[in-house]
């Protein structure tokens, strides 16, 4: 049996953004990323010109901390698929709808990794 380490057990607790996010160079690129994959509200379906670009792993943690999260769970990904070891990384983000963004950033809403997983 596999011993997953938490390194923040309180890592997620911090998620709640400001609604007035600067949107860098970097970001753009990103939200173009997650647009062109997802196109719309992945729980709604609304359009994405109402969508904000949403951090699984809040962005205010960091590249350090996300490769260690990598770092600490690559045995439970395939060879082939794992996230990135970036915190703009497209594997760490999604687009939802600004309430939904809200309410995730709150703790009310929240994803389970399911595997296999298919599209």
């Amino acid at each position: 049996a596999t011993d997953h380490a938490f390194i923040d057990i309180d890592g997620l607790n911090d998620k709640v953004t400001s609604g007035l996010q600067v949107l860098t160079p970097r970001r753009l690129k990103l939200r173009n990323a997650i647009v062109k994959r997802d196109g719309k509200c992945l729980i709604s379906g609304f359009d994405r010109g109402l969508c904000k670009l949403v951090h699984i792993i809040p962005h205010s943690k960091g590249d350090e901390y996300i490769s260690r999260v990598v770092q600490l769970r690559s045995d439970t990904y395939p060879d082939e698929v794992g996230p990135g070891n970036e915190i703009n990384s497209v594997e760490n983000a999604l687009l939802l709808r600004a309430d939904f963004h809200r309410a995730f950033g709150l703790g009310f809403i929240a994803f389970i990794k399911v595997w296999p997983f298919e599209f």
